[in-house]
């Protein structure tokens, strides 16, 4: 917005020599911040991810594109969450988690484009981590945690 108004300051107000020169100058030093944080400001991509969440990120869209839907639980003490994950063809990925704890039950989902973020949800709303989905999926029986 700040670029805006003192473009139409520049346009407008005709300054003199040296205001035209402070104008301009700031309008081209606010362009680049803007355009920064429009790039980089949502968190559904990759150059947010840790390696861990990238790896994982790998692991669950090679499994999605084997099979449309997986479904991980992991059961903690008196708390259990339940994940439902689906790639839709326009390489969208879905979670729809169910958490317990006690009687309390809460539902919520979520979608995402990069496959590092809907690691990073899953690790952060689920408890299951890289290593738990690997496990399982290489055949080990990890105790808790099912498809």
């Amino acid at each position: 917005a700040g670029v805006v108004v003192q473009l139409f300051a520049v346009f407008t107000l005709h300054p003199p020599g040296n205001e035209l020169t402070w104008l301009l100058s700031g309008a081209i030093f606010s362009v680049l911040p803007a355009i920064l944080l429009f790039q980089y400001g949502k968190r559904d991509q990759e150059v947010w991810a840790t390696a861990e969440e990238c790896e994982g990120g790998k692991m669950l869209d090679d499994l999605l594109t084997q099979q449309r839907e997986l479904l991980l639980e992991k059961q903690e003490a008196d708390r259990q969450a339940t994940v439902k994950l689906t790639k839709a063809d326009n390489n969208t990925y879905h979670a729809n988690v169910t958490r317990t704890r006690g009687e309390q039950v809460e539902r919520f989902k979520e979608s995402f484009t990069c496959p590092a973020t809907l690691a990073f949800f899953v690790l952060k709303y689920t408890s299951i981590s890289v290593s738990d989905i690997a496990a399982q999926h290489r055949g080990a029986q990890e105790p808790g945690l099912t498809t």
